[in-house]
This record gives structure tokens, C-alpha cells and sequence, in this order.
């Protein structure tokens, strides 16, 4: 909202700078964009005689003028293609302070001395755009300092509104703030009109669309003369970012600028019918609008219509088969009250914003209507002359005024004030508000124009705004200290996320928004049934922002191609976090870790090569951070997913929990990702971990005794898992065998097609004694003998 300081003084007293105006509504609530004076430094600049021109000798493009300033005769050398003899201008005499603070010399132009300057609009300060100099009218005083005379006396503050200050869209609203604010008078305008009687008006208004027009006012004025506005109106709407176009638009602008109270006007003469009826918009009906362009209506939209045709979108813009034209002389002045959610619909649906839109958009004054209509016929009847008519209403009843208890004990409780009633009342009063007073409380009827007021936490916040927020005394809060319990899983994500950080990864954190086609490959996801699907956005930000995220994985994703474009060859990402899915049983959540490991994971090196992820790499991380973990018992089991490739998928296991799904992403979906980089992820289910790991540890003292080795190598069917052997290993080495591990692994024509070779280092030791040769070829014996029944799986010789 653009306030000029000149303007606000004709409603409010003021003796304060402009810069102190700012303050006061900045310390009111209003963010204050900047101040700008017109005009800047400018001094010494008068009006002037322009009593001769002539052509400059030297200089096809100069003139050489003598100018006049009723003491004094200058010679000037001016470039403006547009002075003339017998102007009237702003001259600057040499010693003049222009705008930038810069003094103005005296200057010889081709050989010709120039004693001062014929000043443009642009090198005053102001903001007009003239092609040459600034002409003035021709009855202005010669020798007149022009700062006053072209108000370069004012200054503009621009003021950034939020969305329910809907009383501040007017000239009006802010002197409303700031008298309460600096506890001065309101000069609320009176505006008078010579009214002739409706019977004269000759024109008939139906409102057939009540609940969305609550109220419209239409004002017939003949023998109008249409023409340019006076230079004071103009220079205002034009420094309020207003084009100037005649004076009765001019008018309707500057009105609903002063007061808040958008206004259109309608050449009478071309309202078929002479009726207006505001009603609904048929489908595919159309209107060529004042931008001339052709808008096609959905239906409903709501129009202002002769009997034929609609004349203008309601709230948003007139149309141009019935705009004002030079010859207009007879006009409709239409002021109304719209429904603030239509007209947004409206506007958006058909991509026309307005000024007038703006404000509707954000409510409308039911009392304002009448008073704007009679502002703007004063000044129609003053500036355009012609014969006002009585208004002619088409109107729902008026909404009861808004009432709101205050209980002045909550004034206390919620600012900290120990304020008396009297005083929160004639804060209150200050606003416009009117009170009654009552034991302990007050009935607050809050005034037409302040729409944001509707409950009792927007009165104690408007008291608090007009006493001061510096006023508020600071006092440490009272700390009551409590007992809160520890969240286990909170501290187990942590402690998961420290282990994986010393692992080498990064955490991330991505939106709990996905769009459709990053969710498709994880739909149903990981552990989820087959009849889960997202859940959706009932109001999206945007396509992308679409459904909830069924899985990590594809946030994952998107990290490590963002880090591939931009050439990070390497990727080793982990992220903790909810997934949301719905099902026949209903939404559910969960908590998920994912993991990725993509690109390059060893640089290369003077005595290494560079290295690829591969499906081992993320499960020998997984291992690590098991067994950080004290999971006991868990397995890599061969499994198949749709989002990951059909030889390099696992589910992982504890007992008979799955703690979650690992493997190398489908080669489908990688060509889909467009990279080339292999890409491991893996997603475990953070509640399954949680149960998994041991609450307490019992402490296990190591053997004192020494170990004993043997390497044990084995052919087997191609297809038995390691898992399988290990497991067998293990049951038949008992608690004497201390680990297993495979150390080679060999597939070729010596052991046939099918089959392979392994090799596995086993160590046995016993807690209480040394092992003999004798008892470890015992435990032995029985290894080999249920590898051979279990796994099918013969030592090789």
C-alpha cells in the first residue's frame, strides 16, 4: 500500500516527519517497505517565463531561450524538442540544488554560455514522464519556489499489508491507525452532493445473486464532461503507482484509494435495457474487458449485466463495450460489496488481477459502499460538473455487527498487564470499536471495517499493539521442572545414525512429499501389502508434491543423481524417517532407515584401482552396523522386489523379523534415472530394529585359552546359499566353534558345471580348556557329516 504523507494530513493532523510517521505504524504492526521524498534535496528551482526561443547558431537540435523569472532575464541553451515562447516552467538559476544534492554551474554550450537550466519533470524528482520539459499551467505565479507548487514537499511510504488488514487498503484505514496510535482526532470526510430525486434516474437494478452481492449501489449522473484531471489528482494517483486515463477514472481510482472502496463506472448510454442486473454467468459466455481481451466465463461466475449482455466482471473488471469515451456524458457510478471467495475464484480461474480485485478479494465494508459512492459523485459533480441522482439500492439485509466478550482477566493471563477495564475499553473505543462495560469483562462490537476481528484473542492483541509492545514488562517465565521420559526410539535413531556416519555416510533429509511417477517402482512398497498405495495430497503445492511417500528409496534416489550431475562421483547416503501408506485397514505410518550406495567408493589410488558400490559393499556395511547393533541372528535371504534387480535382492532377517530389504536397483529403473552409476539401497523397518537389539548386554569374559584354525574346503550345489552352510557350520561346530568365515569361493571345469568351491576358515576354542588335535577332529567329523546330509556338500580332496 503506497501512503502519501500529504494525503494522510488531510485526515490526521500530523506534526511528525515522514520517517516518524513510519515508525509510529511500524511500532503499530505494519512493515514498512521505505520511505521516499519527492523531490530529494531540490532547492532554489522557480517558476518561469519562457518569453523567447529561438534556434541555437551553432546547433541544429539547441534552442536559445530567454527566460524570465519576474526580477530577472536569463539566457538558456535548452535541448527539449517541445519549449516554446510564452511557456510557463520550473528553471533552476545557476546555484540551484538539484534532487542528488548536486549544485548546478553555469555552462557554455557550443560557444554559447547557458545561465541555468529549464528543468524536466524526471530531473525534479517526479515520477511523470514527459517528452521535454515540464510545462506549467499558464496561470502560474512567476518567481514561485516549485516545491510546493508541484507538492515536492511530500514523501511516499510504502507499507507491505498482510492479507487481513483489509481496512488498511485505504488512505482512510491508515489515518484510522495512526489517530488511535498517536491518540489524535480522525477527520473523517463529509462529502456532500446536490441530489436529484431516483424517479429522474430512469434506470432499474436487479440483484440476482444475493449471496454473493450483498450489497450494490448504482448512481446515475448527467451532463458529465469528460477530460483530463487536474494536475494535483493526477500527480497523486501516478505517485501512487495509478496511470492517469480522464477524470472520471481517474476519480474511481482515487477514491478507492483514499477510502479502501473499489468503484466502476459504466457509460450509461450503452447499457441496453437501462437495466443492470447483477446475476451468474452462463457457460461460454464471453467478454471483451478494458484490456480488450476476450474472456470466456465458466458458470456461476458472477457479472454485472444489461439486459442483453454482461457489462463487466463483478469485482474485477469493466468491460469495454460500455467504458467511458470523450463523448461520454452520462454515466452509472456502480459501488458494491462482493463475496471475497467468488471474486478470488474468479480472478484466478481467469488470470485477471486488479486493483479493485485485490481489495474485493480480501472482504468488503458493508457501510463503506453507500459513503463511497457519495465521495465519488462530489467529486464527479466537482471536476466533471453534471446532475448527481439518489442511489439506487439492489441489497441483501445488512449482517448483524460482530460482537466479542473480553474477559479482562485473560488481559493479564495473556499480555501481562495488570490494565484496568476503563483503559482496554478506551483503547478499544480508539479503533472504533463500541463497548459495554459489564463485572469483570467487556462486550466488544468491533466496527464495520475491521473484518479481522472475530474472537477474543484479536481484541488482546489489538490492545497489546496500541499500548505498546515496548510497554510490556519482560519477566522470566515460571519453569515448573518435570520428569520427561526418553524416547527410546528417538536415542536408537540417533545412535543408528552416529554408527553409519563413522561408516562414511551422509544423512539426508527429503520431503515427505513425492509426485506419482517416483513413487510407482515402490508402490506396493517394502513390507507393505499388495493392496497399499499412496496416500494423496488433498492440496498439492504443486504435481511434484503430489501423494506421501511410500518408501525412502526415491527421495534417495534423487540425492544421488542431484550429486552425479553435478559430478560427486561417489555417493554413501542414509536417512530415518516416517512412510505413509493406506490400505483396506486404513492410513498407516511407519519409521523406515534407508540406505544408498552409488558411483565410485574408492578413489583411485598408486597402488589400487578405483572401485564401483556393489550389492556387498552396502551389505558389509549393514553387517557392521548389525553388529554394532548386537542384532543377533540375522541373515541375507535371496528375494525378489520390483523396484530391484532379480539375481541381486535380499530380505534381510532376525529369527522369523524381517528387518528390511537390500539389493542393486532394477536395471529398468536405472536406465529410467538415466545413469549409467550402479546404485545399492537398501530400506529396514526401524521398529524391527529396535525389537531386535538386546535391551541389556551381559558382559561375556574371553578364553584365556588358545585358538584353534583349520581351513575346511567343500564343493557344493551352485544354488545352496552361503547362508545355508554357515548355519550348518555352525550347529554342528556347537559352542566350541568360534567363528566362520569364507575365504574363497571357486566356479570352473575342474568341479563341474553346477557345483562350486568353497573355502571357509573355522575357529574353535573352548572357555574352560586347551582344545586337543583330538577333540577338534571329533567336532570336525561331524561338520563334514552334516554338510554332506544338509546342504549336500562334500569335502574336496
Amino acid at each position: 500500500m503506497k501512503v502519501l504523507y500529504n494525503w494522510l494530513k488531510e485526515f490526521v493532523p500530523l506534526e511528525i516527519s515522514p520517517e516518524e510517521t513510519a515508525t509510529t505504524l511500524a511500532r503499530l504492526g505494519f512493515e514498512i517497505a521505505g520511505v521516499v521524498h519527492f523531490g530529494g534535496k531540490l532547492q532554489g528551482v522557480v517558476t518561469a517565463l519562457v518569453k523567447e526561443c529561438a534556434k541555437h547558431p551553432n546547433a541544429d537540435r539547441l534552442s536559445l531561450c530567454k527566460v524570465w523569472d519576474g526580477q530577472k532575464e536569463y539566457a538558456v541553451v535548452c535541448g527539449a524538442p517541445n519549449v516554446r515562447a510564452g511557456q510557463k516552467v520550473a528553471f533552476a538559476r545557476v546555484g540551484a540544488i538539484l534532487p542528488d544534492g548536486e549544485a548546478l554551474r553555469a555552462a557554455k554550450i557550443r560557444g554559447l554560455e547557458s545561465q541555468g537550466m529549464i528543468c524536466s519533470a524526471e530531473e525534479l524528482g517526479l515520477p511523470e514522464k514527459t517528452d521535454g520539459i515540464l510545462v506549467l499551467p499558464a496561470d502560474t505565479m512567476l518567481g514561485v519556489d516549485v516545491r510546493p507548487l508541484l507538492d515536492l514537499n511530500d514523501a511516499l511510504i510504502d507499507i507491505e499489508l498482510t492479507p487481513n488488514r483489509r481496512d488498511a487498503l485505504g488512505i482512510l484505514g491508515i489515518a484510522r491507525e495512526l489517530a488511535a496510535g498517536l491518540n489524535m482526532t480522525l477527520k473523517n470526510p463529509e462529502p456532500r452532493t446536490r441530489e436529484l430525486d431516483i424517479a429522474g434516474a430512469n434506470m432499474a437494478v436487479f440483484n440476482d445473486a444475493q449471496d454473493l452481492c450483498q450489497r450494490y449501489t448504482a448512481r446515475i449522473i448527467r451532463e458529465i464532461k469528460v477530460g483530463p484531471s487536474p494536475d494535483w489528482m493526477a500527480r497523486r494517483l501516478i505517485r501512487c503507482g495509478y496511470r492517469s486515463i480522464n477524470n472520471l477514472v481517474d476519480i474511481t481510482n482515487y477514491v478507492m484509494h483514499e477510502l479502501g472502496q473499489p468503484l466502476h463506472v459504466f457509460d450509461a448510454s450503452r447499457l441496453e435495457g437501462r437495466q443492470i442486473h447483477i446475476r451468474p454467468a452462463k457457460a461460454s459466455e464471453t467478454i471483451l474487458t478494458l484490456e480488450e481481451k476476450t474472456a470466456t466465463l465458466e458458470d456461476g461466475m458472477l457479472v454485472i449485466a444489461d439486459e442483453k449482455k454482461a457489462a463487466a466482471l463483478a469485482g474485477i473488471m469493466g468491460g469495454k463495450a460500455s467504458a467511458i469515451t470523450p463523448e461520454t456524458t452520462e454515466i452509472l457510478l456502480e459501488s458494491a460489496a462482493f463475496s471475497a471467495p467468488h471474486i478470488r475464484q474468479t480472478s484466478k480461474k481467469l488470470g485477471i488481477k486488479t486493483e479493485s480485485s485485490y481489495r474485493f478479494e480480501r472482504g468488503s465494508d458493508y457501510d463503506m459502499v453507500l459513503f463511497a459512492s457519495r465521495r465519488a459523485a462530489q467529486l464527479i459533480q466537482e471536476l466533471a460538473g453534471g446532475l448527481v441522482y439518489k442511489p439506487i439500492e439492489a441489497s441483501a439485509p445488512p449482517s448483524p455487527a460482530v460482537s466479542i466478550k473480553l474477559r479482562t482477566e485473560r488481559i493479564k493471563q495473556f499480555l501481562g498487564l495488570n490494565m484496568k477495564e476503563s483503559l482496554a475499553a478506551d483503547l478499544l473505543r480508539k479503533l472504533g470499536c463500541v463497548i459495554s462495560m459489564g463485572t469483570g469483562q467487556l462486550l466488544v462490537t468491533v466496527p464495520s471495517w475491521r473484518l479481522d476481528l472475530t474472537m477474543e484473542a484479536d481484541l488482546l492483541e489489538e490492545i497489546a499493539r496500541l499500548y505498546g509492545y515496548d510497554q510490556i514488562p519482560t519477566r522470566n517465565p515460571a519453569i515448573r521442572l518435570t520428569t520427561v521420559p526418553d524416547d527410546r526410539l528417538w536415542h536408537f535413531e540417533r545412535k543408528v545414525a552416529a554408527l553409519l556416519a563413522g561408516l562414511g555416510y551422509s544423512e539426508a533429509c527429503n520431503s515427505s512429499f513425492l509426485n506419482t511417477k517416483q513413487a510407482v517402482p515402490f508402490m506396493p512398497a517394502l513390507g507393505q501389502k499388495q493392496d497399499s498405495k499412496p496416500v494423496p495430497v488433498a492440496n498439492p503445492l504443486s504435481q511434484e508434491q503430489a501423494v506421501l511417500r511410500t518408501s525412502l528409496l526415491p527421495g534417495l534416489l534423487q540425492n544421488a543423481l542431484l550429486n552425479f550431475h553435478r559430478q560427486n562421483v561417489g555417493v554413501q547416503f542414509f536417512e530415518t524417517g516416517r512412510i505413509f501408506f493406506q490400505n483396506q485397514e486404513g492410513r498407516q505410518e511407519g519409521r523406515r532407515l534407508g540406505l544408498l550406495l552409488g558411483g565410485d567408493i574408492r578413489s583411485p589410488h598408486w597402488r589400487l584401482k578405483k572401485k564401483k558400490a556393489d550389492y556387498y559393499d552396502l551389505s558389509g556395511s549393514l553387517e557392521a552396523l548389525f553388529k554394532a547393533l548386537h542384532i543377533p541372528h540375522y541373515q541375507f535371504v535371496l528375494n525378489r522386489a520390483a523396484a530391484f534387480h532379480p539375481k541381486r535382492c535380499s530380505v534381510i532377517l532376525s529369527g522369523s523379523t524381517v528387518l528390511g530389504w537390500l539389493g542393486e536397483i532394477h536395471p529398468d529403473l536405472n536406465q529410467d534415472l538415466d545413469t549409467a552409476e550402479p546404485l545399492i539401497i537398501a530400506e529396514l523397518d526401524t521398529m524391527a530394529l529396535l525389537k531386535a537389539e538386546p535391551e541389556q548386554m551381559a558382559y561375556v569374559p574371553s578364553s584365556p585359552f588358545p585358538p584353534v584354525r583349520r581351513d575346511l574346503s567343500m564343493v557344493a550345489p551352485l544354488g545352496t546359499p552361503y547362508e545355508k552352510i554357515a548355519k550348518a557350520l555352525r550347529l554342528a561346530g556347537g559352542k566350541d566353534l568360534e567363528s566362520v568365515s569364507l575365504i574363497d569361493l571357486y566356479q570352473g571345469d575342474k568341479i563341474g558345471p553346477e557345483r562350486k568351491s568353497l573355502t571357509v576358515s573355522l575357529v574353535f576354542r573352548d572357555k574352560d580348556k586347551t582344545l586337543s588335535d583330538a577333540d577338534v577332529e571329533k567336532i570336525m567329523q561331524k561338520i563334514i557329516s552334516d554338510l554332506e546330509k544338509k546342504c549336500e556338500a562334500i569335502l574336496r580332496t
